[in-house]
């Protein structure tokens, strides 16, 4: 009988050592995660006011702002813009090559618009917009695609 005390008491032990240890990690996990949540926020906020609103960008526009947003207060070198961007969506068969008109699959789900302007001395003309869903749209995908890393940007160490 006493044997199996000590047996239940050493169990006892090693579970009490075992759901602190796990306890100990799920609660760094947590922080983890916070940390995470805290440092995407700005995007958050950046994607809900795009999202609502009804402008439609131009390439110029959208590169603009979707590089403010992936590098937020920090200062960086390397090229990183309108045609660096198009380039990159042709070689992620978003964009036909050879033009700035995307797939149709894309101008359905509301990411782009295209519209054909009349133009005198060059006749018809496709001007592509990128819509606010299309640039929250594009920054997850740019980040999934780890486009900082196609265009070899270097992010500067503050000193």
């Amino acid at each position: 009988m006493e044997n199996e005390n000590k047996d239940l008491l050493l169990k006892s032990k090693e579970l009490i050592a075992s759901l602190t240890t796990a306890l100990e990690e799920n609660m760094k996990l947590v922080e983890k995660q916070s940390v995470a949540i805290k440092e995407m926020e700005p995007l958050v906020e950046f994607a809900h006011a795009i999202i609502q609103d009804d402008k439609h960008y131009s390439w110029q526009e959208a590169s603009k702002l979707i590089h403010e947003k992936l590098y937020e207060g920090r200062q960086v070198t390397g090229q990183r813009g309108r045609n660096k961007l198009i380039q990159f969506l042709r070689e992620c068969d978003i964009i036909r090559p050879r033009t700035t008109e995307p797939y149709q699959q894309y101008i359905s789900q509301g990411l782009f618009t295209v519209k054909a302007l009349e133009n005198a001395h060059v006749g018809t003309l496709t001007v592509t917009r990128v819509t606010g869903k299309g640039l929250q749209w594009l920054i997850e995908k740019l980040i999934d695609w780890e486009y900082v890393d196609w265009l070899g940007v270097k992010i500067k160490e503050k000193k």
